[in-house]
């Protein structure tokens, strides 16, 4: 795999000031670019404007100081009324008219010297507010004014309805694909062969390809659950999360289709945490033996001579065979069940 990944260097925007970035600038103007001209900083420090990037940015983090633009503009009026050199006109006489900046200055005001000083002596004396991450409000910088704010903040509380309301939302799903997979395993016809008026058909998938896998997965649950791309996610995570193993893909994922029984037991955790943010069933990793080991599980994926998979589905005390390569299940006595678990592989499913 090939990821779009450029070396870069991070520093803080008050460390590049004066400096030049010619290879571009990706700048966050977040909540904590407080401070005046903090922006314009961040945002002149490349000269070319197609390689400036932002991540995010807020209107509050543009900030400007009055009093530099008073001081800038009294400068330019008593520049405009002075008379130099002719290097002295190109490079400092203002555009515009004495009187021009005489009415802003009018328009702006005084500044309030004695409140900049009070200002001061209270950053000095560590007053200053402490600003929150999270909403972008300023609270006291104090313990008690930090904790009252954390607990009303609008940024947690929004995160927190959110997170309630999806965690809801997930257990109202989980609990309709239950009930939509006790509907389908209801409806199984009776040892003779006979179903009621009123029952459903058992959930049954028949064989595409050769996904023998798939299908037996899918048979056993009793719905359709995985499919192809989450087949290849499982075996992907399956070879991260143990690089000691020096396998390949190919090693658990056959490309006609043939699975490995890591990738059929990893499935089932990916599938669950990408469906219900939980974990749902579980593979045993020792092989079934006996109809007793069966006891209290979904069913079971077996795998016989190595070359296809079948389902073996637990309806109460009986159990289904259901091979997808056939027209549909059938029931099998205790003695054909432990025939079958005595001869071929089989690896049982349960409810967490």
């Amino acid at each position: 795999l090939q990821f779009p990944i450029v070396l870069a260097k991070a520093t803080t925007i008050h460390k590049s000031r004066a400096a030049t970035l010619h290879q571009g600038v990706h700048a966050r103007l977040d909540a904590t670019c407080k401070e005046e001209g903090q922006a314009y900083v961040a945002l002149s420090r490349c000269p070319q404007q197609a390689l400036c990037t932002l991540e995010y940015f807020t209107p509050k983090s543009l900030r400007f100081n009055s009093t530099a633009e008073w001081a800038l503009t009294k400068l330019k009026a008593q520049q405009a009324d002075r008379d130099g050199s002719r290097l002295w006109k190109q490079l400092f006489e203002p555009p515009e008219s004495k009187e021009f900046y005489e009415a802003r200055l009018a328009e702006m005001g005084t500044p309030n010297w004695s409140k900049m000083k009070r200002d001061k002596e209270k950053i000095q004396d560590g007053e200053q507010l402490w600003l929150c991450l999270q909403c972008g409000q300023e609270a006291p910088n104090a313990k008690a004014g930090i904790k009252a704010h954390k607990r009303k903040c609008p940024a947690k509380l929004e995160a927190k309805a959110n997170a309630k309301a999806k965690a809801k939302m997930a257990k109202s799903k989980g609990k309709t694909k239950c009930r939509s997979q006790s509907t389908r395993t209801d409806g199984v016809a009776e040892q003779n062969g006979a179903a009621g008026p009123q029952q459903e058909p058992p959930f049954f998938e028949r064989q595409e390809a050769a996904r023998c896998g798939i299908h037996a997965l899918n048979n056993v649950l009793g719905f359709h659950c995985v499919g192809v791309e989450d087949m290849t996610h499982a075996a992907e995570t399956f070879l991260f999360e143990n690089p000691d193993l020096g396998d390949n893909v190919q090693d658990h994922l056959a490309p006609e289709g043939d699975y490995s029984i890591e990738v059929m037991s990893m499935v089932l955790r990916t599938k669950a945490m990408a469906e219900f943010g939980q974990l749902r069933w579980q593979m045993d990793i020792q092989r079934v033996m006996t109809s007793q080991d069966l006891h209290g599980c979904i069913g079971a994926v077996q795998n016989l001579n190595n070359r296809h998979w079948v389902a073996l589905r637990q309806v109460e005390a009986t159990f289904l065979y259901c091979d997808s390569l056939e027209a549909g299940l059938r029931q099998m006595t205790e003695e054909e069940l432990d025939a079958l678990l005595a001869v071929h592989p089989t690896y049982a499913l349960r409810y967490i």
